[in-house]
């Protein structure tokens, strides 16, 4: 099974909602043995750094050729992401609701998410995060968008 590693790295300076950036890069071999990496770029103005980090999974994932089964090890710095894909089958199963009967917070993206997941070997984790450092590039971004704003 080929693997695909994707490093995400996400910047907000809201506790709550407001603008967010993230940067994704994928990593993986190309059929002839070379390595390559491919960076996806995004933000939103009104977002949580929860939304932004799905967001910039999705984003990554669909770059993704799903001609065949692959193993996703997503990076990234955020515990409710991996608490989250762990647990995005039995969320899956309860149509996206709570034991409550409330929808999941971010389910339309959970939801994509979940269509590579279903069919690829995906996991998270916080490791390796400095591989592709870029704290500095997107602090710069997030303050371009907000002067744009």
């Amino acid at each position: 099974m080929k693997q695909i590693d994707i490093y995400i790295y996400t910047v907000s300076h809201s506790r709550g909602r407001g603008p967010a950036v993230f940067r994704a890069v994928l990593e993986f071999i190309r059929a002839d043995g070379k390595p390559y990496t491919l960076d996806v770029n995004g933000g939103d103005m009104e977002t949580t750094i929860n939304r932004i980090t799905i967001k910039a999974a999705v984003t990554a994932l669909r770059r993704i050729k799903l001609n065949q089964p692959y193993e996703i090890r997503i990076h990234a710095d955020c515990d409710y992401f991996e608490r989250m894909l762990k647990a995005a089958r039995v969320y899956a199963e309860h149509d996206w609701k709570t034991k409550a009967g409330k929808e999941i917070a971010n389910a339309d993206l959970w939801k994509e998410v979940y269509i590579f997941k279903k069919t690829n070997h995906v996991t998270a984790d916080s490791d390796l995060l400095e591989r592709y450092e870029c704290k500095d590039e997107l602090e710069d971004k997030l303050k371009l968008w907000k002067y744009m704003s």
